[in-house]
């Protein structure tokens, strides 16, 4: 049984979103260039997207083990809430180094938007996810 379909939902919906800012990139139909990124922007955007990866991992851990003790419903409703929020701050780091990267050309965008997009895979809502918290 499928615990988390609205969270499977969101995960392709925002997967395909990610997917077709780039085509339309891509394809012409959205203008790539006119934007100058300085050193100090591509340090901040490395930092910017590296910081919400971790903050997407490590905020989903450290809430999960506060309400691992409590019922099944609390639990569940925290975990589907949690894979929600994860799920958006990566996407948000997909989305803007995916529009930096076709805005500047800087090759390092490209490596933080394929690091967000491995942390977004590796983020899929499993169906054991409230089975593993209990077992830990």
């Amino acid at each position: 049984m499928n615990s988390f379909p609205r969270q499977k939902k969101i995960f392709y919906a925002l997967l395909l979103i990610a997917a077709a800012t780039a085509a339309l990139f891509e394809t012409g139909v959205l203008p790539k260039g006119g934007l100058t990124a300085g050193y100090t922007m591509e340090v901040a955007t490395i930092f910017l997207t590296f910081g919400l990866i971790f903050l997407a991992i490590k905020a989903y851990s450290i809430r999960m083990k506060q309400v691992k003790e409590s019922d099944d419903e609390t639990l569940t409703t925290t975990c589907r809430r949690m894979m929600e929020i994860r799920l958006a701050l990566l996407f948000v780091v997909i989305i803007m180094n995916i529009g930096l990267f076709y805005g500047t050309g800087g090759e390092n965008m490209l490596y933080c938007a394929l690091a967000g997009l491995m942390a977004y895979i590796y983020s899929y809502p499993g169906d054991k996810s409230t089975e593993q918290l209990r077992e830990q």
